[in-house]
Order: C-alpha cells, then structure tokens, then sequence
C-alpha cells in the first residue's frame, strides 16, 4: 500500500474507473477471437466510449466526427445525464488542474481526432479552460470554454496543452515519424507553437505507448492499464486472458493451429470486410504466415469462396 496519499488516491482512481468500464461494458470478454485494426486476434475489447452509457455512441461520434465542437457538446450532454461519465471526467480533470498549477503558461487541453474529444472536451469544460482540437490533418481549432464554438488557430505560443485520450496503445496517434518527418497530434501543438508535455488516459493496453512517448518527452499516464492484474480481477475467463496478454501473437498463433479457419471465414463477409484489418491479418509478419506454415491458407480460401461464392483474393481485393 502506498504510503503517501497521492498514491492511495491514485489507486482509488483507478478502482473507481475500472468498476465503470466494466459497469458499462467498455471492457468485455469476448466469446471467440476477433481481428483487430493491427491484424492481430484479440479475445476482448476495450471500447472506452461505452462509459458514456450511449449504446449509440459509435453512431454519434461518425454523425459528429469531423466537428469536434458539435461532438463535444454531444459529449457534455451526456456528462449531464450519466453519473458514472460525470464522475469520470471529474477525476481526470482533477488531476489535469494539479497539472497546469506548476505551469507558467496558459493552459488548455488537447485531444485528437475523434474520440479523444468525447474525454478532453468535457475535461475542459470541467476546468473552464479552452479545448484544443487537432484533427489528422494537422489542423487544429480552439474550442471556447464559455460558448462552446471553435475558430482555426495556427498559433498556440503562450498556450501549455495536457493532452487527454481514450485508449492508449503504441502511442502512434500521439506521435510518429515517417521519413523523417514527425506526425501525430504532439508534433501539430508543437508546431504551431504550442507546449504538450503531459498525456492523460483513461485506459492503457500496455502496448509500449507510455515508453515510447516518454523518447519524446511526453509524460503519459493512463487511469487503467489492462494488464495482468486487471485481467485476473475483471475478466470472466482470466487465465486465458492473462495469457492471451503475455504474448498475443505467440496465444494467436497457437489459436489458430489448434482451432483451425473456421472461426474467420465471417471476417472476409463481402458486406462487412474491413480492408486494413484483414490485409494486416494476412501480412507475412502477420498470420499469413501462421496459415501457410500451418498449411491451412488453401482451406481457407476454400472456405471463405464456398461462403461467398468469390474468391479470397477478390474480397480483399476488391473494395
């Protein structure tokens, strides 16, 4: 037990969050695996939204998504009629305010596109601070902290941003560098003038994102980490899920040996396929290995043909 009182208030923080997720079903068991945006299986799912207790939450944040003032105000309607997001949003932003008294600037907070605003923007309400809403292109708008209406902004100087997301994983919405450019919502404040030292998140999956971050002198914290400990407490099925997260890939691959392509034929349906999850999926450093070194990729391309009456390649292919 921690000593200090930070630190008991910490751990409070996190039990509190941890029964909402649950609660809400923004962390779930899942009865059989899923891909996942990275290609690999996953065998539960950490939807962070749901906490808002809008089962059409997902609906909301396409219908607003591209206007982070609308999709904000969505948000704070919400904060008004759920108690368990209301009080949420309050322990984040308690810790944000401690935040921005050792600061020398002015302050606001900062979220990205687009479900980071459903968090950061109530958090700034809360605080009575200024949003900063930057979007994947770069741009970036000041959210009014009175009227709630945003304006474009190229010059954040003077303007010291926390950071709040959702889900935290490999950090790379945060920040990224490709041929030698940096990217990612850290890079946009920055280079418009603005300060982003510190990152708040509601949940981790402990995928290396925090370390990574840390390379660039984010100091990122997450409320939640879905990790061994959590798993054990919260999951129905805790000694697969503990070992699912000691090594998803090794767990997957071991999956699909012993369980075969059934379970994936539904995730090649012409209507539903998701292009980048299944490309991933079938990436050699992927599980297009494991299929072939399993010999099990003609059966499912028999498979998924005789499902749909086209072939694999032509699925994937072909939207």
């Amino acid at each position: 037990m921690p000593k200090n009182k930070s630190g008991v208030f910490m751990m409070m923080k996190e039990k509190i969050i941890s029964n909402i997720l649950v609660k809400s079903g923004a962390y779930k068991d899942l009865e059989s695996p899923v891909i996942l945006a990275s290609g690999e299986l996953g065998i539960y799912f950490v939807n962070t939204q749901f906490v808002l207790g809008d089962r059409d939450v997902d609906k909301r944040v396409d219908e607003f998504g591209d206007d982070s003032a609308a999709l904000i105000g969505y948000a704070e309607r919400r904060r008004s009629e759920d108690h368990d997001f209301n009080k949420l949003v309050h322990l984040i932003a308690y810790d944000v305010r401690e935040l921005f008294d050792r600061s020398d600037k002015e302050p606001a907070v900062s979220g990205g596109q687009r479900r980071d605003w459903i968090f950061s923007g109530p958090v700034a309400k809360v605080l009575g601070v200024p949003h900063v809403s930057v979007y994947k292109d770069g741009r970036i708008e000041l959210v009014d902290e009175n009227d709630g209406k945003a304006d474009r902004i190229d010059d954040l100087r003077g303007i010291d941003c926390v950071h709040v997301v959702d889900l935290l994983t490999r950090g790379s919405s945060v920040y990224r560098v490709k041929d030698d450019v940096q990217y990612g919502w850290a890079p946009f404040v920055r280079s418009a003038g603005g300060r982003l030292d510190h990152l708040r998140g509601v949940v981790s999956r402990k995928q290396g994102g925090e370390s990574m971050l840390g390379f660039y002198g984010i100091d990122a914290k997450c409320y939640v980490n879905v990790d061994g400990d959590f798993l054990r407490q919260y999951s129905k099925h805790p000694d697969v899920a503990v070992a699912y997260f000691s090594d998803p890939h090794g767990w997957s691959v071991d999956y699909i040996k012993k369980n075969g392509v059934d379970f994936l034929v539904p995730f090649f349906d012409p209507e539903k396929v998701k292009n980048d999850k299944v490309f991933a999926f079938l990436g050699e450093n992927m599980h297009g290995k494991t299929l072939r070194d399993a010999g099990l990729m003609d059966d499912l391309c028999s498979k998924v043909e005789r499902a749909y009456g086209k072939p694999l390649d032509s699925i994937v292919g072909g939207k």
